[in-house]
């Protein structure tokens, strides 16, 4: 959604006994049963992932389900420069990645993460996407949530993170509380797609909340 929607295209698989590093080019997930290679990492978006990004989103309902309202369809490599713009002028408040498979050597997601607000400790998780649909329900999307908390409460050291879903979009909920994020709230028929209106739902992770399950 504007200012952030967290999406669909997250898969909801879980990744046997993960366990997680960071290192100072990226947030790096690795799973154990990989011999420590890395699952993901969270690289900086450029324009050259710019089409494959769009070429992800090809109707509408995948557009508003990763992006809400923010963009229109179909998406253009010119609105995604436009939105890349804005954030490398954003004194850091905007931070685009795109989502990178070593076992791959592949691009295979988009997570941004946006309101960075150093202040009040606070950021929002928004327009998370796993690309290809055979690549979903293997665990990328939980590692790739993962690699988001570790920036969000080890780098930048935020002690709120948010993020919206949908609610039709029940398996990324699953996979939000799993990790230690709570429902706070409803926003009623926030965007309409077709003849459908879709409920988004408000969830954030407390850092220091002693009732949230490790990531």
């Amino acid at each position: 959604m504007n200012g952030g929607q967290s999406v669909n295209s997250v898969d909801t698989g879980r990744t046997r006994n993960a366990c997680h590093t960071v290192r100072r080019l990226g947030s790096v997930v690795t799973s154990r049963a990989e011999k420590q290679r890395p699952l993901i990492e969270l690289q900086p978006f450029t324009s050259e992932d710019i089409p494959q990004l769009c070429s992800w989103l090809p109707t509408e309902r995948e557009l508003l389900l990763w992006g809400g309202p923010s963009y229109a369809h179909p998406i253009t490599d010119a609105a995604v420069a436009e939105a890349l713009i804005g954030a490398q002028r954003s004194r850091d408040s905007h931070r685009l990645h795109r989502v990178w498979a070593p076992a791959r050597s592949a691009v295979i997601g988009h997570a941004e993460l946006v309101l960075i607000n150093r202040y009040h400790r606070h950021v929002r998780l928004a327009r998370l996407l796993i690309g290809p649909p055979e690549l979903r329900g293997q665990g990328y999307g939980r590692a790739m949530v993962r690699a988001l908390l570790d920036v969000a409460f080890r780098e930048l050291g935020v002690r709120r993170a948010e993020l919206e879903v949908y609610s039709l979009n029940v398996g990324a909920q699953r996979l939000y509380e799993s990790l230690g994020f709570e429902r706070e709230g409803v926003r009623r028929a926030a965007v309409r797609c077709g003849d459908e209106w879709w409920d988004s739902i408000l969830m954030a992770r407390i850092s220091d909340d002693p009732g949230a399950s490790a990531y």
